[in-house]
């Protein structure tokens, strides 16, 4: 998968956590094959933090979580867990109202260019 960065919104909110937002962003956009589902109006995605260092194998385990909790606790996006196996801790991520605007906002600013 082919990242290209999005200046705007690097600026905004750092380099790794826009890389790690843009390719929630087109995850979710069914840009790439991935497990999605629509709840409460939302369309959400399965991503754990294995998966997410695999499509970005240049960042650790470790740095895909920190970045997905830095993405929350900034309120771009939402998670939860939706599995009813107790086994299963694998989160569940949906942008916000605010990241949504922001992601497109962003999107715009770089089609201009």
């Amino acid at each position: 998968m082919i990242q290209p960065l999005n200046v705007e919104l690097a600026t905004r909110i750092g380099i790794r956590s826009a890389l790690v937002a843009q390719c929630l962003w087109d995850l979710l956009q069914n840009r790439c094959p991935c497990q999605t589902e629509v709840f409460d109006g939302r369309r959400w995605l399965r991503m754990g933090q294995a998966t997410l260092s695999t499509y970005m194998p240049y960042l650790s385990r470790h740095t895909a979580g920190t970045e997905l909790r830095k993405l929350k606790s900034l309120g771009i996006i939402r998670a939860r867990k939706m599995s009813d196996c107790r086994f299963d801790h694998t989160y569940w991520y949906c942008f916000t109202e605010y990241g949504t605007d922001l992601m497109q906002s962003t999107e715009m600013v770089n089609d201009e260019e």
